[in-house]
């Protein structure tokens, strides 16, 4: 744990998941010259995306334990991906196997009474499901970063073509130009250093290979098994929004095809609409989290 007045630490929690128990990693960041002792501490719950890792949640954590006191942010890395363990069995790689690590995550945190979530993609769909039991449900905030309650089926196809695939790299440049390519829709103001770090994140030291590869992703390449053999449906979770009663923000990629324009007046008309809409321009799936222009509508949310 770092003593220093901004920092994090890496702690773990054990899940009992499927066919295996096993660790889940996750971030802690806090900042200890922004207490307020006659306030509670505010507990905000990052999770990712699908292929992604904690790390996407670095720059957000330190503007929002800055800026909220008594704040302390975890970032989780869902299992197969940065530095939780894998899934023997990659069938349990679904939202389910995740809500049940988040209990074990919550548990090990001192159960909060009251906690608020960013949720970016899959770590929004994730968010949906544990606000749907809205009964005593301690998440008072929902951020959901481009996601709703349906995607269709042609981006769940898209998202097939390269999810569970392993590629393998020579270097960090070659690794860059994959990420560059894959993501390069979630902001053009992404810098050079940027992609550097985010490269340094999503990759591991691969296993020696007579091809010289030195670098894999890191992550389980079986998270892509729900993609295999399998005709892409939409995923369908209106009668999850319509039992929500958590306030939602929504940070939105016009030009994402996760996310359109429909889904979201859908979303502004029932379950629990929306409180809040921030829209990107130029921007696709998902806004990016890296400057301090992209977390501010968050931050100013969770600040009221």
């Amino acid at each position: 744990m770092f003593n220093h007045s901004l920092g994090f630490y890496v702690d773990s929690a054990v899940a009992a998941t499927g066919m295996q128990w096993h660790n889940v990693s996750y971030f802690v960041w806090t900042h200890s010259r922004n207490v307020d002792t006659s306030k509670p501490q505010r507990t905000i719950i990052c999770w990712h995306g699908l292929t992604r890792n904690a790390h996407d949640f670095d720059v957000l954590a330190q503007y929002l334990v800055k800026t909220i006191p008594n704040a302390r942010v975890i970032a989780v890395d869902t299992p197969g991906r940065g530095h939780s363990e894998k899934l023997e069995n990659p069938s349990f790689y679904n939202l389910l196997t995740y809500a049940i690590v988040f209990m074990a995550i919550y548990n090990a945190i001192g159960a909060p009474d009251s906690i608020e979530w960013v949720g970016v993609s899959m770590g929004g769909l994730l968010g949906m499901l544990l606000c749907a039991a809205h009964i005593k449900c301690p998440i008072k905030k929902l951020v959901l970063v481009d996601v709703g309650p349906f995607v269709p089926a042609a981006t769940v196809a898209r998202i097939g073509t390269y999810v569970g695939k392993d590629p393998k790299f020579k270097n960090h440049t070659e690794a860059e130009k994959y990420f560059r390519n894959i993501y390069g829709q979630m902001g053009e103001d992404i810098t050079d250093a940027q992609w550097a770090w985010m490269t340094r994140f999503l990759t591991r030291p691969a296993a020696e290979s007579d091809s010289g590869d030195k670098l894999q992703l890191h992550y389980d390449p079986g998270i892509g098994a729900a993609f295999i053999g399998e005709e892409p449906m939409d995923i369908d979770f209106w009668p999850i929004w319509d039992l929500i009663k958590t306030p939602v923000m929504l940070y939105h990629g016009l030009k994402s095809d996760l996310l359109t324009s429909e889904t979201i007046e859908q979303m502004n008309s029932s379950g629990p609409k929306l409180h809040k809409i921030v829209s990107f321009p130029n921007v696709g799936h998902t806004p990016h989290l890296y400057h301090h222009k992209n977390c501010q509508q968050i931050l100013e949310w969770f600040a009221d």
